[in-house]
């Protein structure tokens, strides 16, 4: 759906905590691994480690849609996760998977990164056209 069910408090959004450490590959203090399902990367000489730390799943029971030919229609679901009444993003289950945190995080990473390493409040979209599921910074 449109981010204006979202911006406006119609509907309760997904909320996750993440942390995140970087270390140099010259530090000494490698042993204590303990990121079992976190996901590391390299990148010059370096290594962040990414974990979920805490997830909170909205209940989604509002979403706005966009309608061929121009305007909105908001639509309501029931909180029983029937079939009949799913759509895509009106569940209680959750939008995002780890993998996909893990991207948005990294993406606003490369931000802050831009911004001399002052962290950056960043709105983000993905594109469902095509079944891609782009992600595309919107503002930062």
């Amino acid at each position: 759906g449109l981010g204006k069910a979202l911006v406006s408090g119609l509907t309760e959004p997904d909320r996750y905590v993440v942390t995140r450490r970087t270390r140099r590959s010259n530090d000494d203090d490698n042993d204590d691994n303990d990121d079992d399902d976190d996901d590391a990367r390299e990148e010059s000489g370096s290594t962040t480690t990414i974990r979920i730390k805490d997830r909170r799943i909205g209940a989604k029971r509002k979403v706005i849609r966009s309608v061929e030919g121009g305007g909105v229609v908001e639509e309501t679901f029931s909180t029983n996760d029937d079939e009949d009444e799913k759509a895509p993003g009106a569940s209680s289950s959750a939008i995002l998977t780890d993998d996909e945190v893990e991207t948005i995080v990294r993406l606003g990473q490369e931000i802050e990164a831009l911004f001399e390493g002052k962290p950056q409040d960043i709105e983000w979209a993905r594109s469902s056209e095509g079944g891609d599921g782009k992600f595309y910074i919107v503002q930062s």
